[in-house]
């Protein structure tokens, strides 16, 4: 992963995108995404034996994934292309897997054995990518972005990433992160969400509960 950087600079040369990625995939040129995503799902849809439609539902969704994916990336660059001498700090991240991710995962999974690794909370169909573009600035410090990471810790992540000092809940969160490696929820059974929260509470932060 990409290491982090000390401080925040302008571009003395041609305009440039750094990118920070996290887990899941993520490739870097809109020929690399299309080549890339398409050969993962076809290989899965060759062995994955289902009925016409739901084939054809898989096909669309996996072309639709990869449309969104490419235009993004046209976007963010005709944004580079008519901002030259603004900075952008640019998030992105999946809240789920898109629906055909199962069969890449395991295409021989019925429905009964996929919600029973659902149920066993298995990483392996929780998790998905996040990135972070900055275009035309060198982000202040990348030290949060690990390459796994609960979603929770994006917002401390962004903030340090665009050199925004941290308040004291934010500060508080971060030594989570160190502590728990990029777990939230899941770090010591819930133990340090529970006591995050309680902190919030106490401090007038949330209310109502």
């Amino acid at each position: 992963m990409i290491d982090p950087v000390p401080e925040p600079a302008r571009p003395t040369g041609p305009v440039d995108v750094h990118r920070l990625v996290g887990r899941h995939a993520y490739v870097e040129q809109q020929s690399n995404v299309s080549n890339d995503v398409v050969h993962a799902m076809d290989a899965s849809l060759g062995s994955f034996h289902a009925a016409a439609s739901e084939l054809r539902k898989l096909v669309n969704e996996r072309d639709d994934f990869v449309a969104f994916v490419a235009e993004t990336i046209r976007e963010m660059e005709q944004l580079r292309q008519e901002f030259p001498t603004e900075s952008f700090l640019i998030v992105r991240y999946g809240d789920h897997q898109p629906e055909f991710g199962r069969h890449v995962i395991d295409p021989s999974l019925g429905q009964e054995a996929l919600a029973r690794h659902l149920e066993a909370l298995d990483p392996r169909y929780f998790t998905t990518y996040y990135a972070i573009d900055a275009l035309n600035f060198v982000p202040a410090n990348l030290s949060s972005a690990l390459d796994e990471l609960e979603a929770p810790y994006l917002p401390l992540v962004v903030q340090e990433a665009a050199g925004v000092p941290l308040d004291p809940t934010f500060a508080e969160q971060k030594r989570i992160l160190e502590r728990c490696r990029g777990l939230f929820y899941r770090c010591a059974g819930g133990v340090e969400a529970r006591r995050f929260n309680r902190l919030l509470i106490e401090a007038g932060l949330i209310k109502g509960l």
